[in-house]
């Protein structure tokens, strides 16, 4: 059974620069390292804060979506600011990345489409079907907004 803590800064720290941040589990299917990887190779340590929204994101969304459709992959997730910036990446400034409130999935054994219809019995902020993954964020007072990626916006998707 998975007991949720709040781990500090300092602690996350250690773990991470330890390597052993693959053994700190947010939930119960996912781990810290899952949540703040990156190819840029720039530090990703999550303040308090934005660990105590990684928490939430995946006892809320994460790991009930995990346990209705099986395995995903999380592409991002938290994201500091220098990685969010970082040319590879070009997030957007107010991007819940930044706050530990969003992660890109992509699922390893369901379709897109199974995702989402699961999703839309989850308490989400809001959820972006791409062609190739999807952007899931969560907050304390969720919106329910379902958007598909359209060139070159976005449009409600039902």
């Amino acid at each position: 059974m998975w007991i949720p803590v709040l781990i500090t800064a300092g602690v996350i720290a250690l773990a991470l620069k330890s390597n052993e941040g693959s053994s700190v589990r947010l939930g119960e299917y996912f781990t810290l390292v899952e949540l703040t990887h990156t190819a840029t190779g720039l530090p990703n340590v999550p303040t308090g804060e934005s660990m105590a929204n990684l928490q939430s994101l995946v006892a809320r969304i994460l790991d009930p979506l995990r346990s209705e459709v099986g395995p995903l992959l999380v592409t991002s997730g938290y994201r500091s600011e220098a990685v969010n910036s970082h040319p590879t990446v070009n997030g957007a400034s107010s991007s819940q990345h930044l706050k530990g409130q969003a992660a890109d999935i992509v699922p390893v054994s369901a379709s897109i489409d199974e995702v989402v219809a699961v999703l839309r019995t989850l308490p989400v902020d809001q959820v972006i079907r791409y062609s190739s993954h999807i952007h899931v964020t969560n907050s304390p007072s969720p919106r329910g907004e379902f958007l598909l990626q359209t060139s070159p916006g976005y449009e409600a998707l039902t």
